[in-house]
C-alpha cells in the first residue's frame, strides 16, 4: 500500500495501517485484525509488535489484536495494555463478536471513568 514511500525511512520500514481506533478522554483503543492462526501463534510482524509495545508504553493505548477466521468472524483475541505501570498481555483462545463487544464496552466505561 505504501510502496511509494520505500527508502524514505530507515531499515526499509513502511507505515503500518490502523484497522480501527477509538479515543475517549485521551485514552485510545487500537483494533488490529489478523488471521486467527497468526494471533493464536503470536506471529505478529516484528515491526508492528514493536509499534504496539511503544503505544502501550505511553500508558494511554490499549491494543486489541483480534484473530478472525476465513469469513472475517472473530475467533480469538490478544489484549495489550498497561496495568499498574507494567505492560500486560492477555490471550483469549475463544472470542466471538459478543465477547469482543463486551470487552470494548468495558474499555469504554473505564475510559469514561464510569
Amino acid at each position: 500500500m505504501f510502496h511509494w514511500l520505500k527508502g524514505a525511512f530507515p531499515r526499509g520500514i513502511l507505515p503500518s495501517d490502523c484497522d480501527g481506533e477509538i479515543e475517549i478522554n485521551g485514552k485510545f483503543l487500537r483494533l488490529e485484525f489478523k488471521h486467527d492462526e497468526l494471533v493464536r501463534n503470536n506471529m505478529i510482524p516484528k515491526g508492528q509488535a514493536r509499534q504496539f509495545q511503544a503505544l502501550v508504553n505511553t500508558g494511554v493505548f490499549t491494543i486489541f489484536i483480534v484473530g478472525h477466521d476465513d469469513t472475517g468472524k472473530p475467533t480469538c483475541l490478544r489484549v495489550m495494555r498497561m496495568i499498574d505501570g507494567e505492560t500486560r498481555e492477555d490471550y483469549m483462545d475463544e472470542c466471538d463478536t459478543d465477547q469482543l463487544k463486551a470487552l470494548a464496552e468495558k474499555w469504554s466505561n473505564k475510559a469514561r471513568n464510569l
